[in-house]
């Protein structure tokens, strides 16, 4: 989806998925050893990651992000799946290992959540990660997410998905909430 969502918390700024981050996150993306717990998925090419850009930008039920620290691409993150009053966040991956161990996923998944609850009004956001992933999980009960369920795995890794929930009074209790700035301002067009 083109948006021109901004949201700011700390050094951290998540922003509109732009042409120029194609190819850090496609490398990023086709890392086996960093995408275990992701949805497995063949090696993406650059015309793939381009036609999948275009197809982004006209999805309007995926809300995505590069994640910047200061001024540096370090990940991605989105929103997906709106149901009535609850979306999904995740497809998160802080794929610069310099930016690994710094709470930035903990941090990410809290910042689109407050998105969710705050612009979009919803009351419940959902997230999905694999029961073998204990730094993820780690990082979601951080911030309030509670287990709700499981299914099937569908990452390269097998096993179980656990499936999370968090509501925005919990949210508040567990994550300075108060302090993320959000911005719905144009700075740049996306262009192909």
């Amino acid at each position: 989806m083109t948006h021109n969502y901004i949201i700011y918390y700390e050094d951290l700024t998540l922003r509109q998925i732009q042409n120029e981050d194609l190819e850090t996150l496609r490398l990023w993306r086709n890392n086996t050893e960093e995408t275990v717990f992701l949805k497995k998925i063949p090696y993406i090419t650059k015309a793939m990651q381009l036609n999948w850009y275009k197809d982004y930008l006209k999805d309007n039920d995926q809300i995505g992000f590069s994640i910047f620290s200061k001024d540096k691409l370090i990940g991605s993150v989105s929103l997906y799946s709106r149901k009535a009053d609850s979306i999904e966040a995740g497809k998160i991956q802080i794929g610069d290992s310099n930016s690994h161990g710094k709470q930035y996923a903990s941090k990410c998944m809290a910042m689109v959540s407050f998105f969710a609850f705050s612009a979009l009004k919803c009351q419940r956001v959902f997230a999905t990660v694999n029961s073998m992933n204990l730094a993820a999980k780690k990082s979601y009960s951080r911030i309030g997410f509670i287990k709700i369920g499981e299914e099937q795995s569908l990452s390269s890794f097998g096993g179980i998905e656990e499936i999370l929930s968090l509501d925005p009074d919990t949210l508040k209790k567990n994550f300075q909430s108060d302090l993320i700035e959000l911005s719905n301002e144009t700075k740049k067009e996306n262009q192909l």
